[in-house]
Formats: structure tokens, C-alpha cells, sequence
């Protein structure tokens, strides 16, 4: 079957059919994504047509881009997965599963990925901005695990926030705001994490194998726009080559973030996305972590600020010491069990009183 047979918003990659749906989950700078169908049989008869499928997420992008995301997107993904069969174990968890991929300089391009649950940030503003305080740092020690894991094999992400760390478990946002009204909302934070989004990541180093191999440090970046203005570094802000010390630091604006329910520049009024975002990185430079972390509870606030300082001190291509980076969320957690708060030591994602 040709592809002109096919009804009007259904493709054709690599012999296989699937189709957008007007379902939009995510709109971001240079791509969209929809709920779609992935079908593994498609056949029209004389009287009608019929399809044996399932729920996908179709990334859709525009032709004739200067910065393409797709292709990096898939390359990377690519990679992670024929790594880990020539390494001869299973990929990780939080990688997620692509169908197919289909990519054309003057027609949309698009990339298949299996569908996952909703974003941490939307279970966050469900929840009002408000999770407890063992909640977050679940989230945050799996976070941490899985940046780790991704540098490990030579990766950074460079656009890391709430928004790309999704639940496992699909669920529409009609029966979710359904749960909320009743109360009924109950995540385990300790449920697999998927990191999404890979369209700006980047190798930091040219042989797996090798640290000296690290990239060079670069202040003219041209694609530093790709980041997320709320939760890059100061040094992305600057037009700076990023590496890992800037992953671990969105970690860090994530975990105020999920603390204290928001960062400080979020409240930032402007005309134009230029004029915000040159407020935004002036605010960071004149705002220290110890003001930063001036709202978090006090309980682990010295934990929180050892963070921030460990990260100030790394320099571009040091390797982190994510054990010790691990250990202060551990000790925030022991504390905060140790409070026989029951308000603070829930380690289910509901609704507080």
C-alpha cells in the first residue's frame, strides 16, 4: 500500500504506519509533541479499514531548521541502546523506548517513542506546589542516580528540569484532576523515573573510556537557547560550553524548586522573552546559594547549601563526586525520619492538608 492510499494523518516509516492524534502533551521551542496510534497492521477492503494498534508519542518537528533537535534526539538514543547490547546488559530503566524515527530536511521530521505518565512538574502543580519534604527527596535521589548514570557512559543532558523526568504509569490528566478533587492522588516517588528529551544532549567526551578526552571549554556557544531558562546554570546562561557540573546544577535549581515550590526569578515580569531572560541571569549572578536557600526548611537546609557549594567549586571538566552528593541526600532523608514529622516523612506524593 502506497502511502496516498492511507487516510490523510497517517505516515509510513520503514514499512510501519502510525498517526498523530490532536492530543498536543508537550509544546516546546522547536517541536511538538502528540498522543498518537503505532500500528502493526493497517489494511482498507472494499467497505472499510481497520488497524491493530497502541498508544505512542509522536515528536513532530518543522523542517528547515538551523538547530534540528530530532536527529541529535535519535542519535543519542541510538547510542545508549547499541552501547548497552555491545556491553551485553540491559539498557537503563530510565531510557526511553523508540519505535522509529523518520527525518527529512524539507518535510516534518518525527520521532516514535513509547508513551510514558505525566511530568513531575505536572504532578507538582496538581499538587500545588507542594510535596512533602521526603517526597522530594526521593525524587531527587533517583534524579541524581539517573544523572549519573548518564554521564557514566559519556552523556550530559543539558536541559534537565521538571518537565523531563515522567512517572511510569500512563494517565490522562481528566482522571488525575479527578483523583486530586477526591484526595485520592497516591505516587510512590520511588516508582522508575523516565528521562525524556535528548534533543540537546551532548557527548562531554570523545572515548568512553578516556577522561582526558574531555571537550573543550567553549564561552561562544551558539546553541545555548536550547536550555530551560529557569533551571540552567549561570555558566549556560553566559553563553558557556556546558558539562556536567551544569547538569548536577539544574539538579540543584530542581531541588529548591521542589522544596520551597518555586525560584525566585519565576516571579519575573517582562515585555519580551529577551528582556526576562536577561533579568533571569542577572538575578542569578547577584543572587548567592545561601540566599537561595534561605526558604528551605531548616531541618535540612545545611545539607541543601553543602550541595550548592560542593557545585561552585567543580570546574568545568572536573568529575563530580556524586557519592558524596548521594550521602547529603541520604542525611537529609535520616533527619527528616528521624523528625517523626508525619507531615514531612510521608514518602507518598499526595495531596497536603
Amino acid at each position: 500500500m502506497s502511502e496516498r492510499e492511507c487516510p490523510e494523518n497517517i505516515k509510513i516509516i520503514n514499512d510501519k504506519f502510525f498517526y498523530c492524534t490532536d492530543d498536543l502533551i508537550y509544546k516546546g521551542n522547536k517541536s511538538e509533541i502528540y498522543k498518537g496510534r503505532y500500528m502493526t497492521e493497517y489494511k482498507i477492503t472494499s467497505n472499510n479499514s481497520y488497524d491493530t494498534s497502541f498508544s505512542i508519542c509522536v515528536k513532530k518537528e518543522p523542517p528547515y531548521l538551523k538547530f534540528p533537535e530530532l536527529e541529535t534526539e535519535y542519535n543519542i538514543l541510538d547510542y545508549l541502546r547499541k552501547f548497552f547490547k555491545k556491553e551485553g546488559i540491559e539498557p537503563f530503566s530510565f531510557v526511553p523506548e523508540i519505535y522509529d524515527h523518520y527525518h527529512n530536511v524539507d518535510s516534518p521530521s518525527y520521532l516514535i517513542e513509547k508513551i510514558y505518565g505525566n511530568s513531575v512538574n505536572t504532578i507538582f502543580k496538581m499538587c500545588k506546589y507542594k510535596f512533602s519534604l521526603m517526597s522530594s527527596l526521593l525524587l531527587m535521589e533517583q534524579m541524581l542516580q539517573i544523572i549519573h548514570s548518564l554521564h557514566e557512559v559519556g552523556i550530559i543532558h543539558r536541559n534537565l528540569n521538571p518537565h523531563k523526568f515522567l512517572f511510569g504509569k500512563e494517565e490522562t490528566l481528566d482522571k488525575l484532576s479527578s483523583k486530586m478533587n477526591q484526595k485520592e492522588i497516591d505516587i510512590n516517588p520511588r516508582s522508575q523515573l523516565y528521562l525524556i528529551d535528548y534533543s540537546s544532549a551532548k557527548f562531554y567526551r570523545t572515548d568512553n573510556d578516556n577522561e582526558s578526552n574531555h571537550i573543550k571549554f567553549n564561552d561562544e556557544v551558539k546553541d545555548f537557547y536550547f536550555t530551560n531558562k529557569n533551571f540552567c546554570s549561570i555558566w549556560a546562561e553566559l553563553k558557556m560550553e556546558q558539562s556536567r557540573r551544569d547538569d548536577l546544577y539544574s539538579l540543584f535549581y530542581i531541588m529548591i524548586y521542589l522544596l520551597i515550590g518555586k525560584l525566585p526569578w519565576m516571579d519575573i515580569k517582562s515585555k519580551s522573552k529577551k528582556e526576562r531572560r536577561e533579568k533571569i541571569r542577572n538575578l542569578k549572578l547577584c543572587l548567592s546559594n545561601f540566599e537561595l536557600c534561605q526558604k528551605v526548611n531548616k531541618l535540612i537546609s545545611n545539607e541543601v547549601e553543602l550541595f550548592a557549594f560542593y557545585l561552585n567549586g567543580l570546574s568545568f571538566d572536573d568529575e563530580p563526586n556524586y557519592i558524596y552528593l548521594k550521602e547529603l541526600i541520604a542525611e537529609m532523608q535520616r533527619k527528616v525520619i528521624n523528625s517523626k514529622n508525619i507531615k514531612y516523612s510521608t514518602a507518598m506524593i499526595t495531596i497536603l492538608n
